[in-house]
């Protein structure tokens, strides 16, 4: 598979997280504060730079990862989300759980099938989301990898057990529209 092709299946995921994510950003504006909405478009900003990354160098920063999981205390706090500690908590547990699956899969395997940035994005979205949105947000992260690869492979690409696929979009993606609507999105 060509990049340009790639690319185009790319931005048909980016435009389908979009299109999901215009309802509860601009139909309902005047029910969204001014502050979460600065903080939500603030976040979307955040999420979609690291998803570019991710998409070119198959990393996801740790001077834009780590500072989102503060950032994502600082918002629970600010907007009295929940207790600051219970979502620190839950970004450690968040972190721990796919740090444990990339180890397993690796020593299973022999390959690595999932990096420690997209874990640390995961304890980030546990920062803003709280444990109620975890199973949400890998849910719908996992989903949408899958179809990506589907989708890539009736385009030609040739998807294999070797085949890297940055997780980090999907991740992004998923996590921003359970901020925007919820924990219990899907489930």
């Amino acid at each position: 598979m060509r990049h340009g092709q790639i690319a185009k299946v790319w931005l048909v995921c980016a435009a389908l997280f979009t299109i999901a994510a215009l309802p509860a950003l601009f139909w309902p504006a005047p029910a969204m504060p001014a502050a979460t909405l600065a903080i939500t478009l603030a976040l979307g900003a955040v999420l979609s730079l690291l998803s570019a990354i991710d998409i070119e160098t198959l990393r996801l920063p740790d001077w834009l990862t780590l500072p989102l999981i503060g950032f994502g205390l600082a918002a629970t706090y600010a907007l009295a989300l929940d207790d600051v500690l219970w979502r620190l908590a839950a970004a450690a547990a968040a972190y721990l759980l796919l740090f444990s699956i990339a180890v397993i899969f690796r020593r299973l395997r022999g390959i690595d099938a999932l990096g420690l940035g997209d874990a640390k994005l995961f304890a980030a979205c546990a920062a803003w989301v709280g444990f109620s949105g975890l199973p949400n947000v890998l849910l719908m992260s996992s989903a949408a990898g899958l179809l990506f690869a589907a989708i890539a492979t009736a385009f030609g690409a040739p998807i294999d057990r070797t085949t890297r696929i940055p997780f980090g979009p999907f991740l992004a993606g998923a996590f921003w529209l359970t901020w925007l609507y919820g924990p219990h999105l899907l489930l």
